[in-house]
């Protein structure tokens, strides 16, 4: 029999499918396509029931449940295991606040939304799933916005400057994701769903 599978490059993802896709346990005939991708967009596949075998955020699930059957194991939330709400320190949250979420069918926000539901202004971020950012630069100059409240991302090389910044819809980086290999694919990816 053959599956397609689905899981997300996260520690906990690929620990728990690492014997599977390396055969270090007896499968009894299953031989799975294996497709690694971002959990939103395993969750979004997941709504049309794309892959056989799949990791889905909590939230995702009560949109396909008719496609697919809930296992006991393999889940990653618990006590003291799961998301974090965090701030600057004299940062006050308002229902106005900006709040960055991984993505809009993930855990992180239900449980958001389940605790926090006067907090609207919610946007999903760039960089989910991208565990170790490291990324390809090639020029010696640096961005230097006027506007400090643009820069969502910064980089050390001597001093800190700004190496990812958002006004608006635009989004520009200092450093290059088309040669950033695993990274940049993953990064254009995830604009690519915004």
């Amino acid at each position: 029999m053959n599956l397609t599978l689905g899981f997300s490059p996260c520690p906990n993802d690929t620990f728990m499918f690492e014997a599977i896709i390396n055969h270090r346990i007896d499968l009894e005939g299953i031989k799975f396509n294996v497709s690694i991708d971002d959990v939103s967009q395993l969750n979004k596949w997941s709504f049309d029931g794309r892959l056989d075998v799949t990791k889905l955020s909590f939230n995702a699930f009560k949109y396909c449940v008719k496609n697919y059957a809930l296992l006991d194991s393999g889940s990653a939330i618990g006590r003291n295991c799961g998301p974090l709400l965090i701030k600057k320190p004299k940062t006050k949250l308002t229902s106005q606040s900006s709040i960055a979420i991984p993505g809009k069918y993930t855990t992180a926000n239900m449980l958001l939304e389940s605790a926090f539901p006067q907090f609207l202004n919610k946007h999903e971020v760039l960089f989910s799933e991208i565990e170790e950012p490291y990324f390809y630069f090639l020029h010696s100059y640096y961005f230097s916005p006027k506007i400090e409240e643009i820069t969502i991302g910064k980089s050390f090389s001597g001093k800190e400057f700004t190496s990812i910044f958002k006004y608006k819809n635009f989004y520009g980086t200092q450093f290059h994701p088309e040669k950033s290999h695993q990274n940049g694919i993953k990064l254009l990816r995830n604009f690519a769903l915004i």
